[in-house]
This record gives C-alpha cells, sequence and structure tokens, in this order.
C-alpha cells in the first residue's frame, strides 16, 4: 500500500488500491491529512476489479471487473449503491462524464461493447459495439461526445451516432 501522509482527503480517504477482487481504501476522514493504514476492503466483485472511476462531484465512484459487472459505491459511507450487469464479457473500463451525468463501460471479447449508463436513473442511454476494447473511453469536455481511443470510434450522446 502507497504512504499517503500529508496528502488531502477529497472523499473521506487518500486513496484506494485494487487488488484482485477487492477494492482497498486508505486514509483517515477525521483528519485533515490521510494516513497510510488501511482503513477498509470493500467486496462486490466475483472475479478481478479492472478498473475504478470517481464522479466529478466525489458523491460516487464506479469499479468495473471480469466479472462482467460495474458496481457503483456511495463514497462516503462506502456503500454499495447497486450493480450494473448488462454487459456480456468481462468490462474493462468505466469512466464518468465531466457533467456527472453519464457513466460510459466498455467489454471486451469478441462482442465487445460500450454502454453509457445515465446517473440519474441508472437506465441505460445507449449501447455501441466495439471490435476491440484495450484502451480508454474519453468524454469530451461539454459531456457530448466518447471517444474509444483502442478503435478510434467518436460517438455523438445526444443522437447515438457514431461520427467516427
Amino acid at each position: 500500500m502507497a504512504d499517503f501522509s500529508g496528502r488531502s482527503c477529497d472523499f473521506g480517504f487518500c486513496g484506494v488500491a485494487i487488488s484482485d477482487r477487492h477494492v482497498e481504501r486508505a486514509g483517515d476522514e477525521r483528519r485533515p491529512h490521510c494516513r497510510s493504514a488501511l482503513r477498509g476492503v470493500l467486496k462486490a466483485h466475483q472475479d478481478w476489479v479492472t478498473s475504478i472511476a470517481f464522479s466529478p462531484d466525489g458523491r460516487w465512484f464506479a469499479t468495473s471487473g471480469d466479472d462482467h459487472a460495474v458496481v457503483v459505491w456511495d463514497s462516503v459511507s462506502l456503500e454499495k449503491v447497486l450493480e450494473l450487469r448488462q454487459h456480456q464479457w468481462a468490462v474493462v473500463s468505466a469512466t464518468f462524464s465531466p457533467d456527472g451525468q453519464l457513466l460510459a463501460s466498455t467489454s471486451g471479447g469478441s462482442q465487445g461493447r460500450t454502454i453509457v449508463w445515465e446517473t440519474r436513473t441508472w437506465k441505460k442511454k445507449h449501447e455501441f459495439p466495439l471490435s476491440f476494447t484495450r484502451g480508454n473511453l474519453i468524454f469530451s469536455a461539454n459531456s457530448r461526445r466518447l471517444w474509444a481511443s483502442s478503435t478510434q470510434q467518436v460517438w455523438d450522446l445526444d443522437t447515438g451516432v457514431e461520427l467516427a
């Protein structure tokens, strides 16, 4: 575990570490500066955790895993909010839009998909096919476009149309 002493805490803990099927948090939310002590282990995935992403307002963070799931967590209570299980393959990446209104996740395999979720309702807004998924998903600054770095695909999130 890394030493987080002397760094400020934005989410009640200083950092997270992904280790096999668990997400671990470090820090002490009662102090203005974090300590490196392990504060807890969050268990939700049945297989390897592949990524973690924080919402811009710090309200949530999402983890993705080889178990085909995206798990959304409350950043303050560290309670599981919900599981999104509509991927048919391992979920390799998840990211929140800059405005916090969307969460995008992408799965690998021969029938890889990117799913865009509305964070207000956690309903699926769009689903896009991907042919290769080893890169990142990146939102535009205005949250209206989504780019898959591995395939160079770009989607308009207002219309759901692939632009490139």
